[in-house]
This record gives C-alpha cells, structure tokens and sequence, in this order.
C-alpha cells in the first residue's frame, strides 16, 4: 500500500463490505512477499463478522465455482460511492501458494474475498493477475500463516 508519491501509507480509508460508510485503519503489518496487510479498525466500526478461512487450498477445488463478494474493481457512473457487487468464478489453479480464478461477469477490486461453495473463505483478490481473463487470489493458508505469525507483534 502507497501513496501517489510511493510512500508506504500507514492509514488507509477502507469501506468493509456490509458498512454503511468507510472506516479510516491502520496498517499493523504487511506481508514481505504477499500482497497481503493486517488493517486495525477502531472500536465500534461496523466491520462484521470475520468469515472462517479454509484449512487447505488444492487441486480438488479446481473446476468448481466460487463467489466473490465485494466492489466493483473498476467505478462507472457517478462517484457517488461504491455499490456492493457478487460474481461467480471457476477455480482454475488451486494450491498452497496461488489461487486462481476465472471470472464469470464483473470483475470485483483487489481485497475482495473468495467463498467456497460450503462458505469457507478460499482466498482474497490481489491486484495485477495473471491476464485480462484471470483473477490471481492469495490462498487462505497462506493469509492464516501470516495472520499467525503477526499474532501479538506490529
């Protein structure tokens, strides 16, 4: 995360999907190689409640659909505010260190997660796919890895 300068940003205005208005956060840690950040939201923001990540990622998911809910990756129209979006996917590369999926509609911004079909969160969007026609996903081990490992620290 940078600013127009490409200074790391430490605050960032984000808008958790389900909230009625955005939430200014903080970052706490940023993974060295994912692209992946633990945000701090302030007390008493409506942020949800967090999905359950999922043990594993492999090649059993591949084929199979998946949802995506969250933003419009691109605005059109007015900027009168983000409008929530959901999208269908197929995974078509499931493994440990890459999740990726095959779009079937809008294409949703990077942050957003990944559903299996029990629910599960299976990854979350990153910017800078593969191509035009591939979304590319962080898997859920490795944001839980990271989220254990940043557990306690800053």
């Amino acid at each position: 995360l940078h600013d127009s300068a490409g200074h790391r940003a430490t605050e960032i205005t984000v808008r958790p999907f389900g909230a009625d208005k955005p939430v200014r956060t903080r970052e706490l840690a940023a993974h060295s190689a994912l692209n992946v950040s633990i945000l701090e939201v302030p007390r008493g923001s409506k942020a949800g409640v967090p999905p359950t990540l999922a043990s594993s990622v492999g090649e059993g998911l591949i084929g199979q659909a998946a949802v995506l809910v969250g933003y419009p990756g691109v605005r059109q129209g007015p900027a009168s505010g983000p409008t929530q979006a959901t999208a269908l996917a197929a995974v078509t590369i499931a493994s440990e260190k890459l999740l990726q999926l095959e779009p079937l509609g809008i294409a949703l911004a990077p942050g957003t997660p990944v559903f299996d079909r029990s629910g599960s969160v299976i990854g979350m969007l990153v910017p800078g796919s593969a191509s035009e026609h591939l979304l590319d996903a962080v898997p859920a081990p490795a944001i839980a890895s990271f989220l254990a490992g940043s557990a306690g620290g800053r």
